[in-house]
């Protein structure tokens, strides 16, 4: 009797993988054979002699472009503010619709006339940073409302604060070195040398910046700042209204909008250097309101300190205390009216910015009105003279 002779199990796995491989090897043979086979002459690739085969042509791509020298001025970033304003007037009723002018642009703004039959001044409304004529929570309650009771409104379109730019260049610019294989030479007949003429020869970037005047549309023509862009078109509005015949105006600016009205304000109220002369000056603006009022602009180093300079202009000013940055700038503003004597300064705290009406007004516009209807309140006077403060 013949005993079997039991595998162990390395042995046995070993056996098995040896026996998997040769099945796979002999089946890819056996496909080899059979496509060898179906394979006719004429289907075979042909054989192309070494002395026919075909030369391949050789081309050099041109050198990449070199960056501008360091002393190129930086263009600004394209702004889409003029794709927004149309959007916007796409949507807004035509009775209100108003495109001002300045010297080298227009801009969209929102008039909203005394419909009450009492008119008592304008309101010129100067918005926050990120909204615009039309924001639902500030601007808009007041178009909707305070023209109800005898103050026309007057909102323009403003730009954004500058941006932090990168920063000017320092070292010297490092060009892209120009290939051996794109910079060589060609002999003409003479035997001399000389580049070929397809290829462009980079320009020194020592030579000095161009000294060409920019195009309108080229990007290096929109040197202008925000800031001074707003100014401009403060005093175009300024003009539309004195040429509507008011001249009891109250500037009410938000977020930033607060700084730029201010600023507006301390350069177009005249300054006596004479302190004996006790008789009041003509002033420009009658009130001010401040809404959510910032301390300093973006690109501020410091704060904005210049607040109050006529202490005799009653001023408004509303925060919502639910924000602590308008909480802590707020206290800063209220030292500020104090020291600098303020006669009629107010500073009201709101629970938030509400578009939701009612009796026909949101808490900002009833406050608002009731500040103007106190402090601000204007007669209607034939045969006005206009006074010029650019």
């Amino acid at each position: 009797m013949t005993r079997l002779t039991l595998l162990p199990f390395a042995a046995y796995t070993l056996c098995m993988k040896i026996l998997t491989h040769s099945i796979i090897v002999c089946a890819g043979l056996t496909l080899a054979n059979a496509w060898g086979q179906n394979t006719t002459p004429a289907e075979a690739a042909p054989v192309v002699a070494a002395d026919e085969a075909t030369p391949t042509e050789t081309t050099t791509e041109p050198p990449p472009p070199l960056r501008p020298p360091g002393n190129t001025p930086r263009p600004r970033i394209p702004s889409n503010e003029d794709a927004s304003m149309k959007i916007l007037a796409a949507h807004l009723p035509k009775d209100s619709l108003l495109w001002l002018e300045t010297d080298n642009e227009r801009f969209l703004s929102i008039w909203q006339q005394d419909r009450s039959g009492l008119p008592k001044g304008a309101v010129l409304i100067v918005h926050a940073e990120g909204e615009n004529p039309t924001w639902p929570n500030t601007t808009k309650p007041l178009h909707d409302t305070l023209p109800n009771h005898g103050w026309a409104t007057l909102a323009i379109s403003l730009p954004e604060p500058d941006a932090l730019q990168t920063p000017s260049r320092t070292l010297p610019v490092k060009t892209h070195p120009v290939e051996p294989a794109i910079a060589m030479e060609t002999e003409t007949s003479e035997g001399s040398t000389s580049a070929p003429a397809d290829i462009k020869q980079p320009e020194s970037t020592n030579s000095p910046a161009t000294n060409e005047k920019p195009q309108p549309d080229s990007p290096l023509a929109n040197t202008m700042s925000a800031e001074t862009i707003v100014e401009k078109r403060l005093e175009t509005a300024m003009q539309f209204l004195h040429d509507r015949g008011q001249f009891n105006i109250i500037l009410i600016g938000s977020g930033v909008g607060a700084i730029r009205a201010h600023e507006f304000l301390n350069k177009i109220t005249p300054k006596i250097n004479n302190p004996k002369l006790k008789a009041k000056l003509e002033r420009p603006v009658r009130a001010m309101v401040l809404v959510n009022a910032r301390n300093q602009l973006p690109m501020a180093e410091d704060s904005f300190n210049n607040w109050f300079s006529d202490p005799d202009i009653p001023v408004l000013d509303i925060f919502v205390q639910t924000d602590r940055r308008n909480t802590q700038e707020a206290a800063a503003r209220k030292i500020l009216a104090q020291q600098k004597k303020v006669t009629a300064y107010k500073q009201v705290r709101i629970t938030e910015l509400s578009h939701e009406k009612s009796w026909s007004e949101n808490q900002l516009s009833r406050r608002v009105r009731s500040f103007l209807d106190s402090n601000a309140v204007g007669i209607e006077v034939k045969n006005a003279t206009l006074r010029k403060y650019k």
